[in-house]
């Protein structure tokens, strides 16, 4: 993961970051009828 980073110019210490705010947008496109505004707390969005 860190020769990515290194390559796409990213901080290394905000890759963890990065990858885990992916693996929420593929989850939260791939679910039917959500609204991430409403239901985002079912995908530890942390929305309110």
């Amino acid at each position: 993961m860190q020769k990515f980073a290194i390559t796409l110019g990213v901080d290394i210490s905000n890759t963890e970051e990065i990858v885990n705010e992916a693996f929420l947008y593929i989850a939260m496109k791939n679910a039917k009828d959500i609204d991430p505004l409403t239901k985002g707390d079912e995908f530890g969005a942390g929305f309110s």
